[in-house]
């Protein structure tokens, strides 16, 4: 095997992610300044944990929730949720009121289909729930392909390189 590609392999193999479960959790007082926080901890995340997402999408859906939720519901605060698990980056913002969103009069149906269609076109993944003690909007970005064209988290060491999957290992020269 050439230098360059055995290169090429080890580097696509030093970028493969952890399929264990990361979070964090941070709490946010309602208030316009909620929205640049909860940007500032999505954006540390993804750098810090190098999530293989766009940066840009993930805090721009994360700022629409945010906003959202301090502008049309009723706790004092909500807790921005970030994880990574599985191939996908996900952003909960949670709420202690009880009531899902429910728009009231024709410009809150347009605000709420407006954020709702932004974060449905640009998310793998999206919805809402209730909880125990509120309820929760949600979005999640599927981790973005490596260079082989194969998600990150598909591809594992193994003895001779990495392994991909629906492929057969590659045995190396001068082995059996």
């Amino acid at each position: 095997m050439q230098a360059s590609q055995r290169s090429r392999i080890d580097a696509m193999t030093t970028r493969t992610r952890p399929t264990e479960l990361r979070q964090r959790r941070v709490r946010l007082t309602r208030e316009p300044a909620a929205a640049a926080e909860a940007r500032s901890q999505v954006r540390a995340v993804i750098r810090a944990w190098e999530v293989p997402v766009d940066p840009d999408i993930a805090v721009l859906l994360t700022s629409d929730l945010v906003t959202y939720a301090i502008t049309h519901w009723d706790s004092e605060t909500v807790t921005l949720a970030v994880r990574c698990s599985r191939g996908q980056l996900r952003i909960d913002i949670y709420d202690a009121s009880l009531p899902l969103p429910v728009a009231v009069d024709e410009q809150a149906a347009a605000d709420t289909r407006s954020v709702l269609a932004l974060v449905a076109t640009l998310s793998a993944e999206w919805g809402s729930f209730l909880t125990f003690t509120g309820k929760t909007m949600y979005f999640a970005l599927a981790f973005q392909a490596g260079e082989s064209g194969v998600p990150l988290t598909s591809v594992s060491p193994g003895p001779n390189g990495p392994v991909y999957p629906g492929r057969a290992p590659t045995p190396r020269a001068g082995r059996t």
